[in-house]
């Protein structure tokens, strides 16, 4: 996704805790939250709950949207369209997607993604709430880990990164390094850089791969569903090694940027799973030329030939075989 000009030059958004959000003076507010979060949201906040942010809004000076990144897209452009006046505050339930600190939306529709990229999309305030993180499995937190090292590997290695946007994406993921993969709030933190950070220049494939499939596991016959950050987590491995064998690029970046590439491929490689990966290889061939012609995929760091099919579904072979 490459960004506009004026997206290059984020405004710094001011971010709160819970505590901060509860003791706000924003007028007249109300939140919007799904319907898994909603008894627990309205218990803890003072302002009432929207049933739905689709029907007209009543008189507002605040929107407070809490979930995960298709509800706080839709708050994004439901503000962008029509109450630009609004003030909006977004505060993730989930770490992956970044959507409250970037200024792209993505919205789903019967041919696609589409993707709208304009600086007026970026919330006003982004809330770290990690309370909200109790009940999740394990196996979600790590999937939304793969979506934010997917950000971040993707905008860092992206032919539209600035050598300022590298350095800042490289100390991000020796960040990540240390935190490691697991249940850490510090997550929050960090998926919400490396989003503003690829929205200053692009991803590539493992989004193009994402997005596609994430459409076509929508109306699977055969019931496998799959999200955006389990998509991303299985093929980050396969398409960075494709990357690093038709370019090189991966690994002397790393270098020059001086990150662990080993510590790299071993996170990309534990995030992966090869069982997901053979289950999701006849979607993935009846999909590459979506795929290919995905805007995402137009803005990887190599060249996806159609070819490039045969290689990942390789590589996806020699891993299961390990």
């Amino acid at each position: 996704m490459r960004t506009s000009d004026a997206a290059q030059a984020p405004r710094v958004q001011p971010v709160w805790t819970a505590a901060e959000l509860c003791s706000a003076e924003l007028g007249r507010a109300a939140h919007w939250t799904t319907a898994s979060l909603r008894e627990r949201v309205t218990r803890a906040l003072p302002w009432p709950a929207l049933e739905s942010a689709l029907q007209p809004l009543p008189p507002l000076d605040a929107l407070i949207a809490v979930g995960g990144g298709t509800l706080l897209d839709q708050a994004k452009l439901l503000r962008w369209q029509y109450h630009p006046e609004l003030r909006l505050i977004a505060v993730p339930s989930l770490w992956g997607s970044g959507a409250e600190s970037s200024p792209i939306a993505v919205r789903n529709t019967p041919s696609g993604k589409q993707i709208t990229v304009d600086p007026g999309l970026l919330p006003d305030v982004r809330v770290l709430w990690p309370e909200l993180l109790e009940g999740l499995t394990d196996q979600r937190l790590r999937d939304a880990s793969g979506d934010v090292w997917a950000h971040a590997l993707e905008g860092f290695l992206s032919p539209l990164a600035t050598p300022e946007l590298r350095a800042e994406l490289a100390a991000l993921m020796r960040r990540m390094l240390i935190v490691g993969i697991g249940r850490d709030p510090e997550w929050l933190e960090l998926g919400a850089a490396a989003s503003a950070g690829q929205a200053r220049s692009s991803v590539g494939l493992v989004h193009g791969i994402a997005h596609v499939l994430e459409s076509a596991l929508a109306c699977d016959a055969r019931g496998l569903r799959l999200g955006h950050a389990a998509l991303c987590a299985t093929w980050l491995g396969p398409v960075l090694r494709h990357a690093e064998q038709t370019t090189g690029k991966v690994g002397r970046l790393l270098a020059e940027y001086a990150v662990d590439a080993t510590a790299v491929w071993a996170t990309a490689q534990a995030l992966g799973d090869p069982a997901r990966q053979r289950q999701l290889l006849p979607l993935l061939r009846a999909q590459w030329p979506a795929i290919l012609r995905d805007r995402c995929t137009r803005t990887n760091c190599a060249l996806v030939r159609p070819s490039a099919l045969e290689l990942l579904i390789e590589q996806e072979v020699e891993g299961g075989a390990r």
